[in-house]
């Protein structure tokens, strides 16, 4: 039941910017269902890069899907796709025919690059002491050696990119944060329009309510220690 929660939160949002429709999916006066999903994809980034930024704790509470993982094998080269997401964290590589998982280490893209030339010494890729780096350029992995491996990655799908009304795509935000949600995607439509009250309306909305957040997760922490 994914969908009907975006198709929910795009009709509330109509009401917030004060164009109301009948559902989720149908136009209204002032903006599109195309467009009210387009900013509540925005809303949705936006809300990610402020607890990243000012309250790192609540990354994990506010969005349930912040780490996923996966096994996949790589080119023969040790290259691996990284278009669909935001972040990769994590890399374990082994052999299709090893059983033991070896930690890649991360490597900046220039590190890699004077590495795999041959201008820096100071990493050693080398498989027979279970050396492995990677790093990630141009929404592609790179490792090094550079083999083919089978890789076990924890990560981050670009969840915004794929919202949609239809099919199992939404929002990984638990209900008690949508109110976040919509209040950040009202402050980013009104501010295309040029409608300067509205967005400090929904500005100070949303500092209190990420206020709120912290202060709850405060007291929760507090409450945890003396029980």
């Amino acid at each position: 039941m994914a969908a009907p929660n975006l198709i929910s939160l795009s009709k509330d949002l109509a009401y917030k910017l004060q164009d109301p429709v009948a559902s989720g999916t149908t136009n209204g006066e002032r903006w599109t269902a195309d467009g009210r999903l387009g900013y509540l994809r925005r809303a949705y980034r936006r809300l990610y890069r402020v607890l990243q930024q000012l309250y790192p704790e609540l990354m994990h509470t506010v969005f349930k899907s912040f780490y996923k993982v996966a096994t996949v094998t790589t080119s023969a080269v040790g290259q691996y796709t990284a278009s669909a997401y935001d972040e990769v964290f994590e890399i374990f590589v082994k052999f299709p025919s090893d059983e033991e998982w070896n930690r890649a280490t991360y490597i900046s893209p220039e590190d890699y690059i004077s590495t795999y030339t041959g201008y820096s010494d100071f990493y050693n890729p080398d498989y027979n002491t279970s050396t492995f780096y990677w790093t990630i350029m141009n929404d592609t992995i790179y490792i090094l050696p550079g083999m083919e491996y089978e890789m076990f990655h924890s990560y981050r799908d670009d969840v915004a990119s794929t919202l949609s009304y239809t099919g199992d795509n939404d929002i990984d935000v638990p209900s008690e944060y949508w109110d976040i949600i919509l209040s950040l995607a009202a402050q980013e439509a009104y501010m295309d329009v040029g409608d300067v009250n509205m967005v400090n309306i929904y500005k100070s909305d949303v500092d209190v309510q990420i206020n709120f957040l912290n202060i709850s997760k405060q007291q929760k922490e507090e409450d945890d220690e003396m029980a």
